[in-house]
């Protein structure tokens, strides 16, 4: 409800906007511009909405005391939350006509938080220094005394683990738990689609073949994700414009599982 409240606001502010521009600032030969103008502040009330989202979005303490089921645990390097694809090229621009800039989150979290619901709360380690928390999974934010004790009871009792393998050292520790604790059959593995990132998915896969039990598959034309059947070989994903319908096949195998046993630190 509130979600819809805010939406409705913003394209009221943007209607209004566009209303006193017309009236006050811009004579009859000007109107071109609308676009421009309905453009610049519409991407400025979806930021207010954004925000308000975020400002309300629950701590993961305050999921996991709420929901009692195993938790869905989304580990990924912290420089995933701030990574962007731009909507045009960026730079100095040389001749042509100016347009708006726009980008938007690089991580698709936001859409497997929607996806993976039904199995359990979707939750995080958050980024330390993070003014807001990004939307999608719930974050927990821990010391750098603590964090390695918490991640491993979350691993140790997740429905499932949506795992972005780096090279970061942290990142390497939590593939090496994962790889040791977990169910293959419970891990979904996010990579550069090889289709668009063919460096970055071989980056991934031969950090897999160094640590999981079974690697990622070497020739691999397209995928977003990658999920392990029943008999531990690795099936790839390709998330498309329904994500939901992508990862219902993991969503079914991992329901068919035992239930995990939940740990509360």
């Amino acid at each position: 409800w509130s979600h819809r409240v805010g939406v409705g606001g913003a394209l009221g502010g943007v209607h209004w906007g566009i209303h006193t521009y017309n009236e006050h600032y811009v004579t009859t030969g000007g109107r071109r511009s609308d676009v421009e103008i309905t453009g610049a502040l519409f991407l400025l009330a979806w930021g207010a909405v954004v925000l308000g989202r975020q400002l309300l979005a629950p701590s993961a303490e305050a999921v996991l005391a709420h929901d009692k089921r195993a938790p869905v645990v989304y580990l990924r390097p912290f420089e995933e939350d701030t990574r962007r694809i731009d909507a045009l090229p960026v730079g100095r621009r040389i001749g042509g006509r100016a347009v708006l800039q726009s980008s938007r989150p690089a991580s698709p979290e936001r859409r497997i938080a929607d996806a993976l619901k039904r199995l359990g709360p979707f939750v995080a380690v958050g980024a330390p220094g993070d003014a807001f928390a990004p939307l999608g999974a719930a974050r927990l934010y821990l010391a750098d005394d603590e964090w390695q004790r918490k991640v491993e009871d979350l691993v140790r009792s997740a429905a499932a683990i949506v795992l972005l393998p780096e090279t970061s050292e942290g990142t390497r520790w939590e593939v090496t738990k994962v790889a040791r604790l977990v169910d293959p059959r419970r891990v979904l593995i996010l990579v550069p689609n090889p289709a668009l990132r063919p460096l970055g998915y071989a980056r991934i896969q031969a950090r897999s073949a160094a640590t999981l039990p079974v690697p990622l598959p070497l020739d691999c034309a397209k995928a977003d994700a990658v999920m392990f059947d029943a008999a531990a070989q690795p099936r790839p994903i390709v998330f498309g414009r329904r994500v939901a319908a992508a990862l219902r096949p993991f969503v079914e195998q991992v329901q068919a599982l035992a239930p995990a046993a939940v740990v509360r630190a």
